[in-house]
């Protein structure tokens, strides 16, 4: 350190040495970021005891379950029995089997391209919901069934876990593969949140 002196020898001001101030400078950057990382652990200690508790939720597929298609539409992997398993806060949800068609959707019947104009052909796009496996079987196949009828045909267009910008992704990639003549969108609040997958 230096001083001014006056002329009776007493110091009247102290400046620090160059290497002062960096040492000083040092020790207060340290400091600085010592008290940020004690606040970022105390506040991640805070949400982690006040926010609240998010419930343990597993979905499991057995072995490969999904692909993209050539349009990069994802689909579930063609001609395949699939089963999934939910656990929700460590209680089975559910424990379901579905079979994909020829075009990897949800349906035990294949989709073939038909061109009838006096038939009317129905795609239901959407999530799980619209898929229908939840609930142990999915209702595209029960709602063909209780149609019964030669003059309209439904598609099963549900994946799970996909949003509103898959829906029209998918719906434009099977256009060369099924003739579809009315379209009936299924979402839920979630599906115009999520990304495309």
């Amino acid at each position: 350190m230096c001083g001014i002196v006056a002329q009776s020898g007493i110091v009247v001001a102290a400046l620090p040495t160059k290497r002062g101030r960096v040492t000083r400078m040092a020790g207060n950057i340290g400091l600085l970021f010592a008290s940020i990382a004690t606040g970022l652990v105390i506040a991640e200690v805070g949400a982690r005891y006040i926010g609240p508790d998010k419930p343990a939720r597993y979905l499991m597929f057995s072995g490969e379950t999904f692909h993209l298609d050539q349009n990069g539409a994802v689909r579930y992997v063609p001609n395949k029995t699939i089963r999934t398993v939910a656990v929700y806060n460590n209680a089975v949800e559910y424990d379901v089997t579905f079979h994909t068609n020829n075009l990897g959707l949800i349906d035990d019947k294949d989709y073939l391209y038909e061109n009838d104009r006096n038939k009317s052909y129905y795609a239901f796009v959407g999530d799980s919901f619209t898929a229908g496996y939840h609930g142990g079987k999915p209702w595209i196949p029960t709602l063909r069934g209780a149609l019964n009828s030669n003059d309209a045909e439904v598609y099963n267009l549900g994946v799970s876990g996909t949003g509103v910008e898959h829906f029209f992704r998918l719906l434009e990639s099977t256009e060369e593969q099924i003739r579809i003549s009315h379209i009936v969108i299924l979402a839920i609040s979630d599906d115009f949140h999520r990304e495309s997958w």
